[in-house]
Order: structure tokens, then C-alpha cells, then sequence
């Protein structure tokens, strides 16, 4: 489900609202809900979007290009090629949402889902013959009924989808789950041998997981609250997910109401991640927002998201519906910033190279009030590179001559010479001189070394030289911080 996406506009309308899929738990625009064909629809060709609003505080994107025109389009995501996306969308004024794919240049757009009912959460498994997708086509009528709670401005109806696989071209449909409540969000394991999804089955809103078949089905979390959104990670041994668990009576009374009826209403989310067994489970956030949509880059180091962290409301003290994209160390730190503009951007996704990012935005000006599909290509941000560095320090004083000579051998990680020239010239102190500097290559062990060689420092400098190189030498500061100079 997509959290509120239009600044400046109401609330949408509950035929909007009835979507709703890896759903936020924030206010929000539930996507589309579009009716079918099981033909291949006529081609939508791709725009380079070229506003330069929005685009101007974008950080490592670049040919930026909208794929869908056509309704209400979210959710898109890769095959493990990259040549395809996987989306939902209410395309040609349907009243429920459909399953699509496309090529990655908007092209060959094909509906395979079922025409009857809703659907949501569509993923490609690793083949790329086959997909998932959360679906109600085994309900009588076209669309769920709507639901409304009198008093709340926004609500997320908990539909009773059951995910399904199929092949990629629609045919062979296969019901995997068979609940009475709500299972959705499937997300596949890059081995292709599992299935990590929500689900309310037992009552509360919980993270499992299942053979891709559906068998062994397995809970993984059992806090009151929300735990949902879930993805796994490249290698497969960990998953991102979203959660909001209540802390007081005032808020467990408020979310067993939801689970007694099915449905959510906003609450803020903060990012967690654990392993796949459900085990060793860490928070990443803490800001009070709306923090969701969360997947891996392709390093497994690193994740993206959605939040709205940065529009907070002073007026109505709460955070407003703004949402960016950031990036996210696995560990919770370096949080950064990717997407600036005032509209909705979320559901990110890399492709599996790292070479390219989809998500769904609401740039499109001539829309303002609906999502479509986007793809950059993008630019890996340079960042402070760590080595480890192995120095060892030899001072000789030659009385004859009245020198000093400070020789430090230091072994780098290949490539790394360049960086560590610039580094030790930078790092010198005032007094000073880089003509007191000799550098070697040395070939050791196929490692790429330098030495070092701080030559012709005078014998008044000597006692301090030497107190220097002991302190560096006790605390394995680099050698780029050594105080020489030519006598």
C-alpha cells in the first residue's frame, strides 16, 4: 500500500482505497486496482522525464525515465535479469488492481494475473519463467467490498488474499496459500527455493516464511503489532522488514481493534532486520516516521527505503506525507538521503547488477494525484574507502653525519598507492617538507607496498622526532601523520 502521496491534495477516494498492498502503515493512497485482459496490451512508450524540479536534489541518479502513463501503477520490480519488471496497476480505469510486466523500457506490457478479483505484491522467481502474487480471484465478484471505520480518515483493508504462482505469461495459476485472512507480500529467495511473506493467520500481523511450493510454512515474528513488508537479502541470510509493536495499553487497545477487523490505520514504522530463521532481530530506526518499502542493494551491505522523516509538520505536529528515498547500512548506520523533491517516491528496488533503480513517484505533473513506474540509472556513490594498513617504524641516528633517519615500511592493499601519496602529502605538518619524503615501490608476496623513508632530520629535532614516532608507533597511527622535516 502506498502512504499518502499528494501534498496538497485530500485524502483519495475509498474506490482508491481499496488496494492496498505491501502495505504502509501510514496515511495513504492505496494503488490500484485494474481490471484485465490476458492479451498483450498495446505498447506505452517511455518518457525521459525531463522536470527539472524534482530531479535537481536527486543524488546517484541519472536518465531518469517514466515507464507508465496509464492509471495507477506501483510496485515494480525486477526479474533476476534485469530485463523485466513485474507491477501492479488499475491501467484503463479498472476497479481492482492487475498484475503486469513489461521490459525495462516500458515496452510489451502484458496483464497476468486473473481478470476476477484484486491483486497486489507480484515478484519474478529467479528463472524468470515463473511469478508470485497476492490475489483474491478465488472470492465471488470482481472487487472486495469496500471497508470503512467510521472516525478514521485512512484505512487499510485487510483483504483475504492468498498468494499464487503462475508463469510469467499468466497461464498455469497454482493457489500456494489457503487463509481465511490476509497472506501477501511475497518476496523469493534468490535460490529460488523460498517464500518470505505477511501474514495475519494467527490472529496478530506476522512475518513467515514457506517452501516455494507453500509447504513448511514457518513463523517468523510474534511481537504485538505490526511486523510486515519483508525482503530478503541477496545472499539470503537475512530479512529487512518493517514493524510497529504497541507500547501502551492505549495502543494495544487500538491495534487488537484493527486485527478484530481487519483492517490497519496509520501508525509509525520504523526498518528492522534479522536472520532468516527468525533469529538475532535488530532495529535500524528510531525517528517516530514512517520508515517502509525497505530492499537490498545487491552488495548486501547496504538497503533502500522509503520515509518521510524529513517532513515534519510543526503545524500539526506530525510528520507529513513527503516520502524520499534513503539509503541504509544493514547495521543501521549511514543513513543518506537519495531522492529531494516534494512528492511521493517509495517501493525501490536495484536490479540485481546495481546498475539501475525502479521505483514508483508521483513526478508525473500532468497526474499529480496518481504513481507511475520509474527507472534511472545509477551512479554508485564514491564513499571513504577503509584498508587496513601495516606500518613498521625504524629510527637510526648517525652522529657523524648529524641526521636522524626515520624509515617506515608500510604495506597497502593493491590500487592503493595514489590514494596514500595524497594522503601523506595532505597530512604533513607545517615545518615540513615533502623533498624530505622518499617513496619506493616495493614488490612483497604479490602486495603492493611503499616505503617510506623521512630522511635528514635534524639532530635539535631529535628527541621530539623520536617522542613522536614511539606515540604513533603505541596508538598504530598511520605514518602519514609523522612530524619530519629536512635538516
Amino acid at each position: 500500500m502506498l502512504p499518502q502521496a499528494r501534498l496538497k491534495s485530500p485524502l483519495p477516494s475509498l474506490r482508491r482505497l481499496e488496494l492496498i498492498r505491501r502495505c504502509v502503515l501510514a496515511p495513504g493512497l492505496a494503488l490500484l486496482v485494474g481490471a484485465c485482459s490476458a492479451s498483450v496490451g498495446p505498447p506505452s512508450p517511455p518518457s525521459v522525464f525531463n522536470d527539472p524540479g524534482p530531479l535537481a536534489g536527486d543524488r546517484y541518479m541519472s536518465s531518469l525515465t517514466r515507464l507508465t502513463t496509464d492509471g495507477d501503477n506501483g510496485e515494480a520490480y525486477f526479474s533476476a535479469d534485469g530485463a523485466k519488471l513485474i507491477f501492479q496497476s488499475n491501467r484503463g480505469e479498472q476497479a481492482c488492481d492487475k498484475i503486469w510486466t513489461m521490459n525495462i523500457d516500458g515496452s510489451g506490457k502484458r496483464m497476468v494475473s486473473p481478470e476476477r478479483g484484486a491483486h497486489t505484491c507480484s515478484y519474478f522467481l529467479p528463472d524468470g519463467e515463473s511469478v508470485v502474487f497476492a490475489s483474491t480471484s478465488h472470492l465471488e465478484g470482481e472487487c472486495p467490498v469496500k471497508t470503512e471505520v467510521p472516525g478514521e480518515h485512512y484505512v487499510w483493508p485487510l483483504y483475504p488474499f492468498d498468494i499464487y504462482s503462475a508463469r510469467s505469461d499468466g497461464s498455469e495459476l497454482v493457489r500456494l496459500t489457503d487463509n481465511p485472512g490476509y497472506d501477501a507480500e511475497p518476496i523469493v529467495s534468490a535460490d529460488g527455493k523460498s517464500i518470505v511473506f505477511g501474514s495475519k493467520r494467527e490472529g496478530d500481523f506476522d512475518i513467515y516464511t514457506m517452501d516455494v511450493d507453500g509447504r513448511n510454512v514457518r513463523r517468523l515474528t510474534d511481537r504485538e503489532g505490526y511486523d510486515g513488508g519483508p525482503w530478503f537479502s541477496p545472499d539470503g541470510s537475512k530479512i529487512a522488514w518493517r514493524a510497529w509493536h504497541p507500547e501502551t495499553e492505549e495502543g494495544r487497545a487500538k491495534w487488537r481493534g484493527c486485527m478484530e477487523g481487519d483492517y490497519i490505520v496509520p501508525f509509525p514504522l520504523d526498518l528492522w532486520v534479522m536472520d532468516t530463521d527468525g533469529g538475532n532481530k535488530m532495529r535500524l530506526t528510531r525517528n517516530g516516521a514512517t520508515n517502509w518499502a525497505p530492499s537490498w542493494h545487491p552488495d548486501g551491505r547496504r538497503m533502500v527505503f522509503s520515509s518521510n522523516m524529513d517532513d515534519w509538520r510543526a503545524d500539526i505536529g506530525r510528520f507529513g506525507h513527503n516520502f524520499e528515498l534513503y539509503l541504509i547500512d544493514a547495521d543501521g548506520g549511514g543513513l543518506e538521503r537519495i531522492t529531494h523533491n516534494d512528492v511521493f517516491d517509495s517501493f525501490p528496488m536495484f536490479s540485481a547488477d546495481g546498475s539501475k533503480l525502479v521505483f514508483g513517484s508521483n513526478r508525473n505533473a500532468a497526474k499529480p494525484r496518481a504513481t507511475d513506474v520509474f527507472i534511472a540509472d545509477w551512479v554508485e556513490p564514491q564513499r571513504p574507502v577503509r584498508h587496513e594498513i601495516h606500518h613498521e617504524l625504524e629510527v637510526r641516528l648517525d652522529p657523524a653525519e648529524g641526521r636522524v633517519s626515520v624509515v617506515d615500511e608500510v604495506t597497502l592493499p593493491p590500487g592503493f598507492e595514489q590514494e596514500f601519496r595524497f594522503a601523506l602529502h595532505r597530512g604533513l605538518q607545517v615545518r615540513s617538507t615533502t623533498a624530505g619524503v622518499l617513496l619506493r615501490k616495493l614488490a612483497e608476496d604479490g602486495e603492493a607496498a611503499l616505503r617510506l623513508a623521512y630522511l635528514y632530520v635534524s639532530l635539535q629535532q631529535y628527541e621530539s622526532s623520536v617522542a613522536q614516532v614511539k606515540v604513533i608507533t603505541a596508538q598504530s597511527w598511520l605514518p602519514y601523520v609523522l612530524s619530519t622535516s629536512t635538516g
